[in-house]
């Protein structure tokens, strides 16, 4: 289907306004964005990170991160975000926690002492 298309000059001509005012109006005008959408894109940058930056954060080896095989592996939380990689913090020590381990418990069944 075929719609028409409005040049500037028809549109000046439906709002009863000239073509200078029209241009003009084009010009200064600046869409509004609400604060919540404001404040969203600030917190979401906020807390997710790179692989380099949770790294150093984590005081983890940085392959532990940046190789698929190895947090696919290990089940490292993480996002794909339009094809960058990135890590929630709190989901990482988190994560960390889980799979830390007790090393007195390691020691005690690799030394038979059970």
């Amino acid at each position: 289907m075929h719609y028409p298309v409005m040049t500037e000059k028809h549109v000046a001509d439906r709002w009863q306004v000239s073509l200078k005012t029209l241009l003009g109006i084009k010009r200064d005008f600046k869409p509004e964005v609400p604060e919540a959408a404001q404040g969203l894109d600030a917190k979401a940058e906020d807390n997710y990170f790179t692989a380099k930056e949770i790294a150093q954060a984590a005081s983890q080896p940085i392959h532990l991160f940046r190789d698929q095989a190895e947090r696919n592996r290990k089940r490292v939380p993480h996002l794909m975000l339009v094809g960058n990689l990135r890590f929630s913090l709190p989901a990482i020590l988190e994560w960390e926690m889980a799979n830390r381990g007790c090393w007195c418990c390691i020691a005690v069944s690799w030394f038979g002492l059970d």
